[in-house]
């Protein structure tokens, strides 16, 4: 199945340009599942949503569910 990963600027560089990317995972896969195979490093996650809602790690994703990641929240 497929899930879309939605990415902020950040995180673009991880998509080429591209404001998402598509990733392929079996039926059964979790919120990490997608990351690990997105390549994005865990350290620079600070958290996923989808349909406004907060996702946790070891959440089952959906075919066709749209995953938008965030940086971690810093500041000084």
């Amino acid at each position: 199945m497929k899930v879309r990963l939605l990415l902020t600027s950040w995180f673009k560089r991880y998509g080429d340009g591209k404001d998402f990317l598509e990733i392929e995972v079996q039926e059964g896969s979790s919120v990490e599942d997608v990351l690990k195979k997105s390549g994005i490093p865990f350290d620079e996650i600070g958290f996923v949503h989808s349909g406004g809602k907060l996702k946790h790690m070891s959440e089952i994703v959906a075919d066709s569910e749209e995953l938008k990641v965030f940086t971690r929240i810093i500041g000084g």
